[in-house]
């Protein structure tokens, strides 16, 4: 009811009894909360002559007016507004003329004596509603039909055209297959028309297969001259390639006498055209404005030679196959032209139809064969040099390039800037919406790129979902411009390909050469891959610059060594990894880590348990304990009492960026990462690395700071007392709304308090819980994210 509610109807009323007219207003205005706008019009004609004017959502029309009469009046209506809704309204019952109507199109039939104010109402909206319905699923076949119609015709297309190849295929095939026993078969009849003795009767026949055998033989070299680039367009929108394909000869000769020598030679033959040159200056403005497949030329010319003409046209870059003709028969000048890049070499004196035809294949055919080496030659290169799916540079072509324009900047004192980019969350782009449309936003990147880049500026495929930039001769701040201008392009820009619609947005790194002085061009792709790794920490969707300080914690050798050791591990399959990684920690560390690690993991299923978190997420949690001790345990930890010092300060708060760093690698390890990078975050907001707040911060980094921080405080520490499990939990509890989520520490002492394992003093349990109860009243759900 709440549709018809908000819904207004116009309504023509087309009623030529004044009483009826005012009934009909009457019943309308009873009919509740549905609202109606009626006009009226007391004749046909005036009800056309309003329609005309207007659009109305319904016809309210009486079958007996003074210019109509009767199921006609209703076909007048729908002659005028074809899609028009009609409620026939008449004196009395009559089901014939209900039914009558009813295939006419009417959507209701109403006798007017016996509408209620409700009923009436609701047939007009049920017959608007019907109406558009009807319409709808018209339009829907309509368009079903037209989209199976364009179907069947791409079908039929695709089938000739299949058939169109096959028969090149085989025409490709055959026109080499038949020229030898054709050749055979024409010599064989050659030889019995010399013989007298042959009968009358024979000779008639033979003289038919010797004619025959010619017209094959011209069918073959027809065929075998075909050129499958050019098409022609066929119905449905594609191109099939051209069987009536005309060649095209300019011939470049003083003589018109030579001219008409050759053209008679040639007349047999409907598919070639042959266009007269007088000079050089005349065939260069022709070459300039027309295609041709072949040249001839005399050598000698009014205002040059026959190699001028050849040396022209290499200067030019045209690649027309020329057939060099001449009266005199050189064999110095033959071989002049040979070499200047002419197909072919014709002395005037010996020139016949057979010979003429026969040049003109073998050029087509050398030309054809040139071609298709150099665009292999062509294909080769490109797909050495570039990434087929963005059209950019690929890794291969950026090693070369890096090193020259790297070296030119040290050589020249300018600058070089490198950006290394990154698409945020890209994964889960292919994951929702598919392979190929992450096919698509990859492309689009790339064309993004070299759109909006300068001409000296170098794009690269990176690998994956990463790109490369290289800006030669940019300072910093160029290249933050250029940097931001990429990230807004990208946040501003949804990719679209027809089915789906989503913004992805880029993370960039930043490094340049005058700022860090590398030392060769790997070390700044480092620095840039560096500054990637922070940009994505802080959040992603944002470009930072490489600072010598930014990662100085990081590079020492217990780093570098873990690091290849935990690539080597964790490339195997996850399950397998966590065994590998506790292995490789416990033959370093066994007692400390082991006893921790165990702890840690343990207070996480407690809580996972009771929060009812699924197992695959108590697994990333796992995962995520053993890699954060690992770390502790190879590449150290700050153990002492009292006051840190700022390099200290600086190693503790640089832990989860080295975490991330690590495990960058490694797509399976996404859960973990997140948790182990915004674990130090704190519920009030004022945690690091990115000062998130509330339910902002993930719920497994909120599982894992509890489970963790509760481990902390009830092992043995050289800096802090240890903490009975009782006193932990009040710790728990007084840091619960400040450090720690205080729904998630109310229902970790629930789920400890329901262990047999440990002894927990019910009154300090009950403390704990009576000051998290002030927190949780005013708390929101902990658990989202």
């Amino acid at each position: 009811m709440s549709e018809e509610t908000a819904k207004q109807y116009s309504v023509l009323l087309i009623e030529d009894d004044p009483g009826d007219a005012r009934l009909v207003a009457e019943v309308l205005k009873q009919a509740g909360n549905i609202h109606f706008a009626l006009e009226l019009a007391d004749t046909l004609a005036g009800g056309l002559e309003k329609l005309s004017k207007q659009p109305f959502d319904v016809v309210l029309l009486d079958l007996s007016l003074p210019d109509s009469f009767g199921v006609s009046t209703m076909d007048h209506v729908l002659n005028h507004t074809p899609d028009q809704t009609i409620i026939a309204l008449t004196g009395a019952k009559d089901e014939q003329l209900a039914f009558e109507l009813s295939k006419k199109g009417a959507q209701d039939y109403l006798v007017k004596s016996e509408i209620p104010g409700l009923v009436l109402a609701r047939s007009i909206a049920y017959a608007v509603e019907r109406k558009t319905a009807e319409l709808k699923l018209n339009r829907t076949v309509n368009a079903l039909k037209s989209a199976n119609r364009k179907i069947l015709e791409q079908q039929k297309s695709v089938i000739e055209e299949e058939r169109l190849k096959v028969l090149l295929q085989m025409a490709g095939a055959t026109s080499h297959e038949l020229n030898q026993p054709l050749l055979a078969l024409l010599g064989s009849i050659e030889v019995m028309l010399l013989n007298e003795k042959i009968p009358k009767r024979l000779s008639r026949h033979i003289d038919r297969i010797h004619k025959s055998g010619r017209r094959i033989a011209k069918i073959v070299k027809k065929m075998s001259a075909i050129r499958q680039v050019e098409l022609k367009p066929y119905p449905g929108g594609s191109s099939i390639i051209d069987l009536q394909q005309k060649i095209r000869i300019l011939y470049l000769d003083a003589s018109e006498q030579d001219f008409n020598n050759l053209k008679a030679h040639l007349s047999s033959w409907d598919n070639i055209e042959v266009t007269r040159a007088g000079n050089m200056a005349v065939a260069i403005a022709l070459l300039a404005g027309e295609k041709f497949d072949v040249v001839f030329t005399d050598y000698v010319l009014s205002d040059g030679t026959g190699l001028d003409f050849l040396k022209w046209m290499a200067k030019e870059g045209l690649d027309t196959p020329v057939i060099s003709v001449s009266g005199r028969g050189d064999e110095v000048i033959a071989s002049e032209m040979i070499k200047a890049g002419a197909f072919d070499y014709l002395p005037k004196a010996s020139l016949d139809q057979a010979v003429i035809t026969n040049s003109i294949f073998k050029a087509l055919e050398q030309f054809r064969l040139k071609k298709e080496v150099e665009r292999s030659h062509a294909e080769m290169v490109q797909m050495a040099t570039r990434d087929p799916l963005t059209g950019l540079y690929n890794r291969n072509r950026m090693n070369g390039l890096l090193e020259k324009e790297f070296n030119r900047a040290r050589r020249y004192g300018t600058d070089l800037a490198c950006l290394i980019m990154d698409l945020d969350f890209f994964k889960e782009i292919n994951d929702t919406y598919g392979h190929p449309f992450g096919d698509h936003v990859l492309h689009q990147l790339g064309r993004r790129l070299t759109e909006n880049l300068r001409d000296s500026d170098r794009c690269f495929r990176y690998g994956g979902e990463e790109f490369m930039v290289l800006l030669p001769n940019a300072n910093v701040q160029d290249a933050r411009q250029t940097a931001e201008k990429i990230r807004c392009l990208c946040e501003g820009k949804p990719y679209d390909d027809g089915s789906n619609t989503a913004t992805v947005t880029v993370s960039i790194g930043l490094a340049t050469v005058s700022n860090l002085k590398p030392d060769k061009p790997g070390d700044l792709v480092a620095f840039a891959d560096k500054a990637l790794y922070r940009a994505k920490s802080q959040g992603r969707n944002c470009v930072v610059v490489y600072r010598p300080d930014l990662w100085a914690s990081g590079t020492d050798e217990n780093s570098i060594y873990f690091k290849k050791r935990l690539t080597t591990i964790l490339s195997e399959p996850k399950n397998a990894s966590v065994e590998s990684l506790n292995q490789l920690v416990w033959d370093k560390d066994n007692q400390r880590f082991k006893a921790h690690n165990q702890a840690v993991i343990r207070n996480l299923n407690l809580l996972g348990a009771k929060l009812g978190v699924t197992p695959s997420k108590i697994n990333a949690l796992q995962m995520a304990a053993i890699i954060h001790d690992a770390t502790k345990v190879f590449l150290g930890d700050v153990d002492k009492a009292g006051r840190l010092d700022k390099s200290e300060l600086s190693f503790v708060y640089d832990h989860p960026y080295k975490l991330h760093d690590l495990m960058a690698p490694f797509d399976f390890l996404a859960e973990e990462r997140k948790v182990l990078l915004r674990h130090h975050e704190q519920f009030d907001g004022n945690g690091y690395p990115e000062g998130l707040k509330g339910d902002e911060i993930p719920l497994g980094a909120r599982i894992f700071s509890i489970a963790d921080a509760y481990t902390a405080m009830t092992s043995q520490r050289s800096y802090n007392r240890q903490f009975s499990h009782a006193d932990a939990l009040l710790e728990l509890a007084d840091c619960a709304g400040i450090q720690f989520d205080p729904i998630l520490v109310g229902a970790f002492i629930d789920a400890l308090m329901e262990t047999t394992t440990l002894k927990i003093s019910d009154e300090k349990a009950a403390t704990a819980k009576a000051i998290l109860d002030k927190l949780i009243a005013g708390s929101p759900s902990a658990y989202t994210n």
